[in-house]
């Protein structure tokens, strides 16, 4: 999945964000979307995340960040391999958008207990 640099970097110039606010509000490194700013980077989970969850707060369209609100197949695998297979669900954007924020938060939150746990044992 392509992510819309130009529609971000317009988003950031609109709101009067600098890029450093841009990635925190995303809740993601600077570095990192500086990178894919620069198309270096392509983004991953975590940014995709970011962007839904700033759309939903922002009552902003995630789908002008992704270009479309296509469908998108729940099966990642190959082709041929397909068609001896049941077919998944297909699901939209928007949707995979929401699961991966979930996603996102769930793995957050479990990292947080794991390093408390730890911290606990000394």
């Amino acid at each position: 999945m392509n992510i819309n640099i130009d529609a971000l970097r317009q988003l950031a110039e609109e709101r009067n964000w600098s890029i450093p606010e841009l990635a925190a509000r995303l809740n993601v490194e600077y570095s990192y979307l500086h990178r894919v700013l620069k198309g270096e980077k392509k983004g991953g989970g975590k940014l995709f995340a970011g962007i839904y969850n700033l759309c939903v707060e922002e009552g902003l369209q995630a789908e002008h960040f992704f270009g479309g609100d296509r469908i998108l197949s729940t099966n990642n695998e190959k082709p041929k391999a397909r068609a001896s297979r049941s077919i998944q669900s297909p699901v939209t954007l928007h949707e995979a958008l929401r699961l991966a924020a979930d996603l996102a938060e769930d793995n957050e939150r479990l990292l947080r207990e794991l390093y408390e746990r730890k911290g606990k044992r000394g």
